[in-house]
């Protein structure tokens, strides 16, 4: 990227079906991949095991005409965008704080 100018193909992923656009962000221990329909969030454990999730998205703008207009579509592309990052932060701790719990409660 030079002086704020995006190259054409960035965030793009060229398959068989064409074109396939997927976005990720950074969580503890991890990262978060997004793709249209779908997520992936992949975790490392403190023991070194990595944990991975799976979900599919019904996004709201696929079901709702009011979803079409700019200002409306935008609102809710952000909103989902951080509802979906807050997800994956909460999932990531958890998992780092459940193996944190595990070695310091005896018998668990």
């Amino acid at each position: 990227m030079l002086l704020g100018r995006k190259d054409p193909d960035q965030g793009i992923s060229h398959c068989s079906q064409g074109a396939l656009r997927v976005g990720g962000q950074a969580v503890i221990e991890g990262v978060m991949m997004r793709a249209p329909k779908s997520m992936a969030i992949a975790v490392r454990r403190p023991s070194g095991e990595i944990v991975v999730k799976r979900k599919g998205l019904h996004l709201f703008s696929e079901k709702h005409r009011l979803s079409k207009l700019p200002l409306v579509r935008g609102v809710m592309t952000l909103l989902s965008a951080l509802v979906l990052g807050i997800q994956a932060l909460n999932f990531s701790a958890n998992q780092a704080l459940a193996e944190g719990r595990r070695k310091r409660i005896p018998g668990h």
